[in-house]
């Protein structure tokens, strides 16, 4: 059973209208409808509010919906390359602004290599993504 089932039969269950169900985890009764229709899918603070509502474990909640899983898979995945991705330019303006500031002109290739090097990463971050 999918996901967006299982929420639904366990609301009408507990004799909960969406609005309810809305109210007690701060979205629209259309974002539960919309839940509960298959339309789109829960993020995974709302499953677990969800979960604590109607009093079942995420593991039940989530079995059986590869769907889901997947869908959570990606926004993981997503999250590790945003913060990667991040991490990566970061060290890129700082090392620019090191090149701004220090004067050094025995540093400054080192510096340029590194740049560099870490701008390949970067691209080859994000053609692995596309």
């Amino acid at each position: 059973m999918e996901v967006s089932e299982k929420l639904q039969n366990k609301r009408k269950e507990m004799n909960l209208t969406q609005e309810e169900i809305a109210e007690k985890i701060h979205v629209s009764r259309q974002t539960i409808s919309n839940w509960e229709t298959g339309r789109t899918l829960p993020d995974i603070k709302s499953l677990i509010l969800i979960s604590e509502i109607y009093n079942i474990s995420l593991d039940t909640l989530l079995k059986e919906d590869n769907e889901m899983v997947n869908h959570l898979q990606n926004l993981s995945d997503n999250n590790k390359f945003l913060k990667l991705f991040c991490a990566l330019l970061l060290i890129n303006i700082v090392l620019i602004i090191t090149i701004a500031l220090i004067k050094n002109t025995l540093l400054t290739p080192i510096l340029l290599t590194l740049i560099a090097f870490n701008t390949v990463c970067i691209f080859f971050l994000i053609i692995k993504k596309i």
